[in-house]
Order: C-alpha cells, then structure tokens, then sequence
C-alpha cells in the first residue's frame, strides 16, 4: 500500500519531489505512531526511500523592497497597512510577522545612547533582540497613536489580551495569510515577477545587512539566529556582487 501511494504521488498526482516527500513524512510519523502504540508489528516504509532535492526559495532585493515601498497607493487601504508591516520588519532587520504581530509598546525605547531601539523576545525562539530604528522605521511608527506598556503597536492582535496564547495565533495565521495576499498584489503592481511572502522581508533584510556590515557572525546576532549557518541558509542564493571590482582589476 504504500508503495503504491508513492507511485501515485509522483505519477498518477504529478506532485514534484519535495511536495511527496512531505506527504510521505506525515504518513512515516502516523505509522511510527502506531508501532509505538502497538498497533503495527512491522515496519512497513524498511525498503521504501523518500526522496529530496533542493528547493529554489525566491529572494526579494532591496531594490525591489524599495519598489514596493514606492509604489502609490491610498495609505487608509488594507494594502498600504499590510505594506506597513512588512517594511517596518524589514527595516527593524528583518521581524518575523509572528514578532510583528505581537509588537508592544514597550518593546520601543530609547538606548544608552538615547537612540530609539525596538527590542523584543522572538516568538519563535524566546531570544531577545534589539536592534536602533532607522528613520524609515521611526516613520511608519509615526502613523499610529504612540501607547504605553503591553498596548500593541500594530493593530494586527487588536482587541486579543497578550497572555491569550491561543487566541493570538489564530489572529497571527489570519493576519499573516491576509497580508501575504496584498503584498502579491503589491509585488505585481511593482513589477515583482517572484512570490513574494511576509518572510522575504527577513531574508532582503539579512542580504542588506551582509552587504554593508560584511561578517556573518555580526548579522546573525542581528537576525536573532542561534547559529551562523542560520544565517548562511538566509544569504545563500543571492548574488554577491561585493567584489566585483577587486576580480576586475586583478584580472584585467
């Protein structure tokens, strides 16, 4: 049986690669869940393999970041508040939507210095980051009435008290589905002929920082990440153009 649902998979669905691979992983944890229970004797995917392969991720530039925040649009519109978001996780080097959504007022105070900074726990990995707001940042904050303590910045988790866990995730998947429909549209608008998606903020964001900080190891402590090949996954598929000169020049 299920030999035959990877045959199916992959010709009579047409499904690519990594789309059946992923199938056939949740039916291998399903069947080690019954052995565990007792219910399957045998281990029926011994001489069956899953295949996969490399997967091509779309990567947004900061040019084209810019061309979206370009664009002319009624800044009262569900697009321009979508818009907001992603720049501002742009910007603040490059938020997950789940950080986003659950932004506080609290999580924006001056520095040592007195320069304002955003700093938060990640939802995703309970590290802090803090990282200064840039003016673009500092801007798209200005459209919102300033508040205070555990009051939302962004109207995404409106009206959801912070400690309701449940409750801000179902907003967080509603939200996010939502914004990445308008950030398409936007995307084409702008002449954007990739799929772009909430998270392409945070590898734009990673690539800009790379580019013009140049160490791996300062970015990754940017970005929150726990390893620098974390951050070497976000970079890798962009073009480094850094030292195209240098090439030049010696080979000239």
């Amino acid at each position: 049986m299920f030999r035959e649902f990877r045959t199916y998979c992959y010709e009579e669905r047409g499904s690519g690669t990594n789309t059946a691979q992923r199938e056939l992983s949740v039916l291998h944890a399903l069947v080690r869940h019954a052995m565990k229970e007792g219910k399957l004797s045998a281990y029926p995917f011994e001489h069956i393999t899953i295949d996969s392969e490399p997967s091509q991720k779309e990567l947004l530039t900061p040019e084209e970041v810019e061309r979206i925040a370009d664009l002319e649009i009624d800044e009262e519109s569900p697009a321009a508040e979508a818009r907001r978001w992603f720049l501002f996780a742009y910007y603040a080097g490059g938020m997950r939507f789940s950080d986003v959504a659950t932004l506080q007022w609290q999580h924006i105070r001056e520095g040592r210095s007195g320069r304002p900074r955003v700093c938060y726990k990640m939802k995703k990995t309970a590290d802090t980051v803090g990282v200064p707001l840039i003016p673009e940042a500092k801007q798209i904050l200005g459209h919102y009435d300033e508040g205070e303590g555990e009051e939302w910045v962004f109207p995404i988790s409106e009206g959801i008290d912070p400690g309701d866990e449940e409750a801000l995730h179902r907003r967080k998947c509603q939200r996010n589905s939502a914004a990445n429909r308008r950030l398409k549209d936007l995307a084409e608008r702008a002449g954007i002929e990739k799929r772009v998606t909430f998270h392409l903020s945070r590898n734009a964001a990673a690539w800009k920082l790379y580019q013009n900080v140049g160490d791996i190891y300062k970015v990754s402590k940017f970005l929150g990440h726990s390893n620098v090949e974390q951050t070497q996954d976000y970079i890798d598929g962009f073009v480094d153009e850094s030292r195209d000169e240098d090439f030049i020049a010696a080979m000239s």
